[in-house]
């Protein structure tokens, strides 16, 4: 995943557009068999709601992180 601008929007989702490769720096110890996504959450003004579609049985993972 490249580096995100300066025009980066909160509460919206920024999907990597290939499989990460094992030099990767964007993650520290990327997958080569995943696709990342980065959202940068403002809850300043209201509660956001996360509703993610099944996926037939692959796992998945999420987490949040307050810097």
């Amino acid at each position: 995943m490249q580096p995100l601008g300066k025009d980066v929007k909160t509460n919206r989702f920024y999907h990597q557009a290939k499989l990460a490769e094992p030099g990767a720096i964007a993650v520290v110890r990327p997958n080569v068999d995943t696709v990342y996504s980065e959202l940068f959450i403002d809850l300043s003004t209201s509660d956001l709601v996360l509703t993610v579609p099944e996926f037939d049985g692959r796992y998945w993972s999420q987490a949040f992180f307050d810097l």
